[in-house]
């Protein structure tokens, strides 16, 4: 406890008795401006790529809806085109 300086009166002796803070060096400093300018454009090219995936996804969708009304309509037509057959049958079925 002997080591412990009194508490300062003023802010000269504050500022005095302050330990003075590590300085980060100049390449330090490049080093970081380079990771933060990276990680810009890590996040710029993620960005773009998800929205270009959701794009492709939509499209898949509107693709599939397509083929599925299309499956629809065969099966439509399937339908109609089974009744027209039992209606022949029954028609010319004693034939």
């Amino acid at each position: 406890m002997s080591d412990l300086l009194p508490p300062p009166k003023t802010i000269k002796q504050a500022k005095q008795q302050a330990t003075p803070l590590p300085t980060v060096s100049p390449k330090v400093k490049l080093l970081l401006v380079l990771m933060g300018f990276l990680l810009y454009v890590y996040l710029i090219i993620f960005v773009k790529t998800m929205y270009m995936k959701v794009k492709r996804l939509d499209r898949i969708a509107v693709m599939a809806m397509e083929t599925e009304n299309l499956i629809h309509q065969v099966h439509i037509v399937d339908q109609n085109m089974a009744i027209n057959m039992e209606r022949l049958e029954d028609a010319y079925g004693d034939y």
